[in-house]
């Protein structure tokens, strides 16, 4: 005997040999290809920033406008200003101010988030729990959890609901004291607020402007329309009976000489 494992069978017998080798069930199987998989997908993400990135925006209210003042009006702008164009001067007076908010206009950072204004944590809490909900009764498949998906379902509907339309009325309710509210809820409702770009037109030049732009694109949707031909247009011929009048209108079916030509 060379202590194999056909030897070992031979051996002991098939029952030690069940006992040593236990047969597991699938659900185990599929218990360690999903622990297997989760530590697998670790191992791949270890060392990656999947943090969320934060903006920085001027905090406005730590601004010290004095000192801010006090540097604008220390340059002499006539001197800086002297001998140059609209252009330049602006340029000149965008740098200086630019220069200013850096030094007297702290920054803070903020967390961007796509969630709408009316996204509170209150509906984020009943999404979650419409989640475990479905998982439940996808596992289990009983009427007692199809219900508690259902009332699951209808709680996350009404709730954004009337959320949604309390902050419109609190929204419309201080357009007129904090117009900046409205106007920022209304933009964010806006689907696309992106501007038309420089276009090129037929002679291969960039176009900037709007009325050139406009006549680009008029000329470029004209263009799809076809061009009917008007020398075949159906002439009327008139009926006389009586003291009236009767107009008939001849449309061509098919091809073919006057013959074809059959009365509507």
């Amino acid at each position: 005997m060379n202590g194999t494992l056909t030897d070992t069978v031979h051996a002991t017998g098939q029952s030690s040999f069940r006992d040593e080798w236990p047969v597991q069930s699938y659900r185990d199987r599929g218990l360690r290809l999903a622990r297997a998989q989760r530590v697998q997908t670790e191992h791949n993400t270890q060392g990656l920033n999947t943090r969320t990135q934060h903006k920085q925006v001027l905090d406005y209210k730590r601004a010290n406008f004095e000192l801010m003042k006090e540097e604008l009006g220390s340059y002499n702008y006539e001197v800086l200003m002297n001998n140059k164009n609209a252009e330049e001067c602006y340029m000149i007076l965008k740098n200086k101010i630019a220069t200013a908010t850096d030094h007297h206009i702290p920054r803070k950072r903020i967390r961007p988030t796509n969630n709408p204004p009316w996204f509170l944590q209150k509906i984020k809490r009943l999404i979650n729990a419409r989640q475990h909900s479905y998982r439940r009764l996808k596992r289990y498949q009983t009427e007692p959890h199809r219900q508690e998906h259902i009332h699951a379902c209808r709680a996350v509907k009404r709730t954004i609901k009337s959320t949604k339309r309390n902050k419109e009325i609190t929204v419309t309710a201080q357009a007129t004291t904090i117009p900046k509210s409205f106007y920022k809820y209304v933009n964010d409702r806006r689907l696309k607020r992106d501007t038309i770009g420089p276009l090129i037109d037929s002679e291969g030049s960039t176009q900037t402007n709007n009325k050139s732009k406009a006549k680009i694109l008029n000329t470029y949707f004209t263009s799809v329309f076809t061009h009917e031909d008007l020398t075949e247009i159906p002439q009327p011929h008139v009926l006389k009976s009586g003291n009236h009048v009767r107009w008939r209108i001849y449309s061509k079916r098919g091809r073919g000489t006057a013959q074809h030509f059959k009365p509507i």
